[in-house]
């Protein structure tokens, strides 16, 4: 009788455990159902795609992605099919789709008649003709091309290399080192050192809280001693002014700028500026960077503030910031979607600081990177040349044109490839100029 007694017992445990479960998945159901059935890559909307119930086109209607499940057709143009790879994906799904995202989220739910598809047609902002000239300009390198207008935040440009055709992909398990990291999008997915670049952030910084900072002078003799750490710079400047030292882009100036800053103000502008934030629109996010100084000593400090230590940027959240400048210091939050106005991130700059930015960044072309080499661009911009411990830095190149007709913000990166403004410079004058000349 007692053994009776203890199985009836475990079974009416059991029974209540599967009672409690079963109204747990039923609550689950109807809180979370949604997400679930139009998440863009489980299989009834991978299923939809597979089906071809969405067909992609760009800003122009140049066809990107139509057809049916095998009859699917990329664009007849392998350059076209793959400097457009990380937006609108692989066959396979073996590459986060951002254009399978929008589907998903003009997609609907409900529990009785489950997922509703939205549009059938998706226009992306993207030009594909400028998306071809950043892949050409990119070569063999890794990293990134990100460009979009600042006034609406449509992106108008989004590479990201390694890449390949996926109306023929290659095997990868087999492949050699030129397809490495061909699944990710370094636009949106990746974080880098800025180096220099991020001596915008700092220089912000500098002109709210520095009382006198256009009026101070630096000495450079090409290295400098805080904390024990040794700070190097790309050369021996002598005296020079707040204009010259961002112009020259000199480390020993940003150095004591930094010092001055101290920990917390700069960490405040990083929060402020929000070039380390996580950028968030239409359903897709870029990986979040990094600032801590809690640990810092002031040569640690010095290091962050010309964006060595621990700092890193995602390349989509710079070209915001780039944006952000040129827009008097309101965010324009990007948008992927031909027609639609990006969200609006409000003031993270006063106009006045953002104007004098503007001018310096100017200053920059002018006196460093030289006019000449961005004939008919209303320039303005700073270079970066970021050192990751080993190998070549990677080169970097953010600004935007100071141009009404052509309000463009952008942002170059190739990985261990060397100086900013001899490599991604070249690379962002060939995108523009291209971009420009179609008006």
């Amino acid at each position: 009788m007692k053994k009776v007694a203890m199985r009836s017992i475990a079974a009416l445990i059991l029974a209540a455990l599967l009672t409690v479960g079963l109204g747990y998945y039923v609550y689950l159901y109807i809180t979370r159902g949604e997400s679930w059935a139009t998440y863009y890559a489980n299989g009834h909307m991978s299923g939809s795609v597979g089906a071809s119930q969405v067909a992609i086109y760009d800003r122009n209607n140049v066809p990107l992605l139509t057809g049916a499940g095998e009859g699917r057709n990329y664009n007849e143009d392998i350059k076209v099919r793959m400097s457009t790879l990380h937006t609108v994906g692989d066959a396979e799904g073996n590459i986060y789709s951002l254009a399978m995202k929008l589907f998903s989220e003009n997609s609907s739910y409900d529990p009785v008649h489950g997922v509703q598809t939205g549009e059938k047609v998706i226009r992306l902002s993207i030009d594909s003709g400028a998306c071809v000239k950043a892949l050409e300009a990119m070569g063999d390198r890794r990293g990134a091309v990100g460009v979009y207008n600042y006034v609406t935040g449509e992106i108008l440009c989004l590479v990201s290399t390694p890449a390949f055709d996926p109306a023929d992909p290659p095997d990868l398990s087999k492949s050699d080192e030129g397809y490495e990291g061909a699944y990710i999008n370094r636009f949106m997915a990746c974080t880098y050192t800025p180096g220099s670049v991020f001596k915008l952030v700092t220089a912000a910084a500098a002109v709210d809280t520095i009382g006198d900072i256009f009026s101070q002078t630096f000495i450079c003799e090409g290295s400098m001693t805080l904390s024990g750490q040794k700070i190097i710079c790309g050369g021996i400047h002598g005296e020079i002014d707040f204009r010259t030292a961002l112009a020259k882009s000199c480390n020993c100036a940003f150095a004591q700028i930094a010092e001055q800053l101290g920990t917390q103000t700069l960490t405040d502008y990083v929060v402020k500026t929000g070039v380390c934030d996580s950028i968030e629109f239409q359903g897709v996010s870029s990986s979040t960077g990094q600032f801590d100084l809690s640990q810092a000593n002031t040569g640690d400090l010095a290091w962050a503030g010309i964006g060595q230590y621990y700092t890193l940027v995602n390349p989509c959240a710079l070209m915001t910031y780039m944006g952000t400048i040129a827009n008097g210091g309101r965010q324009r939050l990007p948008s992927l979607v031909c027609g639609v106005v990006g969200e609006d991130g409000g003031s993270r700059l006063s106009q006045v600081s953002a104007g004098l930015l503007k001018e310096m960044m100017a200053n920059n072309v002018a006196v460093s990177y030289g006019a000449e080499n961005y004939p008919g661009l209303a320039l303005c911009a700073k270079s970066g040349t970021a050192e990751t411990g080993g190998g070549l830095p990677h080169a970097w190149f953010a600004g935007f044109l100071d141009d009404d007709a052509h309000p463009y913000a952008f942002v170059v990166i190739a990985e261990d490839s060397g100086s900013g403004s001899e490599i991604a410079g070249p690379i962002a004058n060939e995108v523009l100029q291209y971009m420009v000349s179609q008006g």
